[in-house]
Order: C-alpha cells, then structure tokens, then sequence
C-alpha cells in the first residue's frame, strides 16, 4: 500500500484501508480535467463505509506540506491524452488567466467539488474497467438507489488490492453475465440493521425496522418514494425542477404509450413471425473501426470546381465513420442541415445566404419592433419570451462561449430563438430547443447562419416537440419494440419493474443525447445522425446500444423503476462515445442482415428494399474508391483551418467482438 495518511485528533474514525493517487472527472470551462484525492474504506461506530475526498479538503492528511496539494491533470475536450506521464499542477491562490499555461483551477473551486460517501450498506454493485478514457483502472460505484457514483481513477493502480481489502466488509462476487461488474452483499443479518437508519429513507428512523418488517410493501414504497420525483426531470437539469413542466404531462405521456399496442402478426400475416418468447437471431458481425474526422484535405477532394460537391454518398459514409474536424463543421454543418443544396454552385449559395440574410431580419424585426402596448394584449408572445429568456439563461452557461454576465452570445440565443417564433408559429418555443441550439451557434458563430441551421435541425426533430407528443411517444413506442426482439430477457426484466415504456430514456430521444455528452462529443454524435446512415431512426439504434451497455449492472443490481431511473441519468458526462458509435453501428448491421426480423421492427428502420438490400450504405465505404483531389481551394470558414496533408484513409480494419 502507498504512503501512510495520518488520521488527525479529532477524527475518532478508524481507517480500515486507503488509496492515495486516485482521481475524478471534472469539468470547467468545457476542458474536462481529473482532480486527485484520497479513497478509504473506514469502520464508523455505525458500520464500514467509503470515501473519496480531494487531497486538497482531506482533513486526514496531517501535514500539508506532505501532499501533492489538489492538483488537476490538463485534457481537451475532445477526450483524455493516453500520455500516462501527465504534468500535474499546485493550485494557487488569485483569478483564473485565461491567457496562463498554469492551474485551470484555483483553491476558491475547490468548495465546488464534494467528497464521495456513503455506507457499505448503500452500495448495491460496483464495475471496474482495467483501461478506460484516461488509461487508468478505474472503478464505478452503484448505489442501491440507483445512483451510480462518477468513476475513480486508480493513477498508480492497486484496484486489485482494493477489492480484496473490500472482501473482508462485504460478500463480493463477479456477476456471471459481465465480468467487469461486482455484486456486493453483506456479512451478517445484524450489519443490515445497524446500517439501515444510516440510509435515511424513513422519517422516524426509530421505528424504520418495525415498519419494514410488519409491512415490507408499505416500507418499501415509502423509501423510494423519495426519488420518485426524478421521473419529472428526465430532460431538465438534475439540479433545479423546472416550474413549466406540468405534472400531469407525464401522466399523460403514459397513458397514451400505454394506448399504443405493439402490432400483432401471425404467421399468415408475416413469414418472419417471432413467438413471443424468442428474440431475433441477430447474426454475428466484427465492429468496425473508426476513421479520423473529416479534414479539409478529405473536404477537398469532394469539392468540385464549380462549387458543387460530388461523391455525396461517398462523402455522407465518411462523416458517419469519422466524423467532423472541428474546423471544417462550420463549412459541412450547413450541408448536412439543409442551409445549401449539396449540388449548389458557389455562386448559387452566395445568392441564397443574401436571401436567408434578408429574410432573417424581416422576421426579427417583426417581434423587435413590437410595442409595449402590443405585447401587453399578447398573452401568448409574453409567455413565449418568458419562457426563452428562462432557459437561455441556464443553457450551458459553464462552457466559456456562454458563461460569464453580460455575454452577447446569450442575447443572440434569445435572438434566434424568439425569430424562430415568428417562423414556425403552430410550434413555436417548447423547452429543450435552447439545448439544440446553443452548439450550432457555438459552430457557427453567426446568428443568421446559426439560426438557418437551426431550422433544418428543427425540420428533422419537430415532432419530438409537438404539444400532444406524438413523436415522443412513438419512439419510445418504437424503442420498447426494438428492445423486444434485439434482448427479450433484458425487456423481460424491465417489464417486471414496469419499466418498459422507456421513460428513463426520454431525455437522451427528447433532445438527442444532449446532457448526456460534453460539447465536442455531442457534435460528433449529432454530425453522425445527420448523415441519415445506417438506417431510418439511428437514434433508436444508439439509445439500444447506449442502454444495453448498462443491462448487467440494472438486473445484476435487482434496480427498479425509480432506479433504473436515477442509473440512466447517472450516466450523463461517463459515456466513451467512439465506443458507443461502434457498438451502435454494430447492432444497426446485425439488425439490418438479420433473417428473421420481424416486419413492424424492419418498418421502424427504413422500407424494406432498403433494409434488404445486399450491401448497406455504410458497407459502400469499405470499397468506395477515395475520390481524386480537385484542383480547387475549398470554401474557408470564418476560422480557416490549417491546411495539412490528408490522413490517408485505408480500408477500416475490423475487431474481434461478440455478438450482440
């Protein structure tokens, strides 16, 4: 075990075990970073529990002058450098410089950052990854509410001995369905009394054992009723309920879904009839590697000498297997969003951005040029702006382009939104549009620009914000019927837990993974949607991937209706997306080569000539010759990229995987 860390007076704890040079994720000003501490297991005259605490607030440590201090280990956004020897930096006192190689972070932000604790008897399950995002072992916390604790990072390994010395508190044993997932249990009967007060679900914690006991339902219900309450902010932040979202909206969200029945078909009906009891015999395929984003050297060699871009199809394949460099996407973004037609010349699209200029204004002046007494009498133009002004005002104010008082950005979303107002009046402004938004305009940096950008968004999403919610509920609909036939013991489970209308996924179909990811991962996922490949509705796809990902830890942890809940949102900010984009792509394969795929679930990812065909869009990719460059500069956005030589892009190697 590494050094020794002193227990000061006035702690009457008793360290049983701890791992120094262990860290978290955090985030500030859109750089994720990992912020060092301290893990313990400690016996407590109620029972053992578990603590991570920042080396800069353990009180534990005796001497200060011992520790590395809180110290923060510098990554980009776009994902953790597999560099292991990371320059670590003392925390200083004084203003944050932005124009400074130094501490991202100052002791002030240290308040912000809370320590992990809870009680052996909380904890249901736990998953350790040998290698992950920071190439670091690490292990993930579950709690028996659901709670799933952000991962901590072992820099120095020992997760191992970490285990074993948890093995002496508690039954721990490897779950037979996930090798990486750990149920844990306790010892003995009288660890669960001593421990159950410490779980604070029952007001009267003297009599929570007697009430439990005499009535286990009632008991029952009584404790998760606490967290009830989470299904109400499935697409709001989980740290503040939003007052605009009416209690019986979910209700009848439920209803509806529940009125819709999935299609019944025989064998007359459908030659590819599923019984009830089985699941599709999806065929086994090898993951496909990513390719590096998008360059402007790629972009070129589709840029035709008119303008127009050519080898569309080809060009499509490419972004939904690598993505977009970010210093191309304020270029690509307006093709994929319908801003330009991809045949468009140049001289074409400088005739129609003049155009939407024009027409961007006109619009805005007709709500900026209103006057009060007008706005006095237009109940319905009051609430819009309230509501707008609302949520732009809490619409990622921690990433730099939006934080800060007084930011123009701001003033430009409001702007945008409110014009969009004018342009789509049967919808209008619902709540989760900002969201949308906000990283088109970080983008593109051009209210006009960003706002025609928008409404091609809106165009492929409008009926997620419908006021009678049918597009939502069809999804979720649609969902609960791919879960069927791709994991019918995993739908099983959740049905039992009257889970299976797919509530906890709203938010991530709603507005299109949006919390769930940091700003760059959410672009690269967004831009990959956009292509329209593999299939009609990919977004589905990827939600199944996504929640697949989590079924040993939900069954393994015998979760409920309200955990399951709390679990999903706990993911938000844990999510490895290039391995999720694989892992989507593999599923959409399986699906679309499946033999015996039931009609209804064929229809719900395209027609059929399709889905049948031999070879699928993305397949094209493989054997597509690698278009011949053009003699001509592309387009330049405001931020022109570097001009650098194109990555060469071989054929995409494949990985041995098993099979869905």
């Amino acid at each position: 075990m590494a050094a020794s860390l002193a227990l000061s007076t006035e702690d009457a704890d008793k360290i049983f075990y701890s791992v120094p040079n262990t860290c978290i994720k955090a985030g500030l000003r859109n750089k994720e970073q990992l912020i060092s501490g301290n893990l313990y297991i400690i016996d407590k005259f109620d029972g053992c529990h578990i603590e991570w605490t920042p080396t800069g607030k353990d009180a534990r440590v005796e001497d200060a002058g011992d520790r590395d201090g809180w110290a923060v280990v510098n990554v980009d956004a776009v994902g953790f450098t597999n560099n292991k020897s990371i320059e670590l930096y003392e925390v200083e006192e004084g203003p944050i410089d932005s124009q400074s190689k130094g501490p991202l972070f100052t002791r002030s932000w240290l308040d912000n950052i809370d320590p992990i604790k809870f009680h052996i008897a909380e904890l249901r399950s736990f998953k350790r990854n040998r290698k992950s995002l920071t190439n670091y072992p690490s292990i993930t916390f579950i709690l028996s509410c659901g709670r799933t604790i952000h991962p901590i990072f072992f820099q120095k390994g020992g997760t191992d001995k970490f285990v074993t010395q948890l093995e002496k508190k508690a039954i721990v044993s490897r779950s037979s369905d996930d090798h990486s997932l750990f149920i844990v249990s306790l010892h003995h009967p009288e660890t669960i009394v001593s421990s159950f007060d410490a779980l604070n679900l029952f007001e009267d914690q003297g009599s929570a054992l007697t009430r439990f006991a005499s009535n286990p339902l009632r008991g029952t219900l009584s404790a998760f009723a606490k967290v009830s309450g989470i299904l109400n902010e499935t697409f709001i932040n989980t740290s503040e309920r939003n007052p605009d979202v009416r209690p019986e909206f979910f209700d009848h969200l439920r209803t509806s879904i529940d009125e819709q029945e999935i299609p019944t078909v025989n064998a007359s009906q459908d030659p590819e009839f599923l019984l009830v009891d089985q699941q599709a015999q999806l065929p086994y395929v090898e993951k496909q590697r990513r390719l590096p984003p998008l360059d402007a050297a790629c972009w070129q060699k589709h840029y035709f000498l008119d303008g127009k871009v050519t080898d569309i199809e080809h060009l499509k394949c490419r972004i939904f297997r690598g993505g977009i460099s970010h210093g191309m996407r304020q270029v690509v973004w307006k093709y994929l969003l319908s801003y330009y037609p991809w045949t468009s010349t140049e001289h074409e699209q400088e005739t129609i951005r003049k155009e939407k200029h024009d027409e961007y204004f006109l619009m805005k002046a007709q709500w900026k040029t209103m006057t009060d007494s007008q706005i006095s009498r237009f109940t319905e133009f009051q609430s819009k702006k309230s509501l707008i002004e609302k949520d732009v005002n809490r619409t990622d104010r921690s990433n730099a382009f939006f934080s800060g008082e007084n930011n123009e950005r701001l003033t430009q979303l409001l702007d945008i939104l409110m014009t969009y107002v004018m342009y789509n009046f049967d919808l209008g402004y619902v709540q989760g549009m900002s969201d949308l938004l906000s990283p088109l305009l970080v983008v593109m940096d051009d209210e006009v620009d960003a706002f025609w950008c928008f409404v091609g968004f809106m165009n492929l999403v409008e009926s997620n914000f419908e006021m009678d919610q049918e597009g939502m509920k069809l999804q979720l609909n649609q969902l609960n019927q791919l879960l069927q036939v791709v994991d019918r013991t995993f739908y099983n489970y959740l049905e039992k837990q009257d889970s299976s209308n797919m509530f906890f996924t709203f938010r991530w179909l709603l507005i299109l993974f949006k919390r769930e990811f940091s700003m760059e991962d959410v672009m690269r996922l967004w831009e990959v949607l956009w292509t329209g490949l593999p299939c009609k509705n990919y977004q589905l796809v990827v939600a199944l991937a996504l929640l697949k990902q989590s079924k040993s830890i939900i069954i393994s942890s015998e979760f409920t209706f309200s955990e399951v809940l709390k679990h999903i949102n706990d993911l938000s900010g844990q999510i490895d997306l290039e391995e999720l984009l694989v892992s989507s792509e593999a599923l959409a394969q399986q699906l679309i080569e499946c033999q015996n795929l039931p009609s209804y679930v064929s229809a719900i990812l395209g027609d059929e000539d399709s889905i049948n065909s031999d070879l699928s869009p993305y397949e094209k990719l493989a054997i597509a010759p690698e278009p011949q460059a053009k003699k001509v500069a592309p387009p330049r956005p405001t931020s022109s990229p570097t001009r650098t030589q194109a990555t060469p892009e071989n054929s995409p190697a494949t990985l041995q995987v098993e099979n869905y």
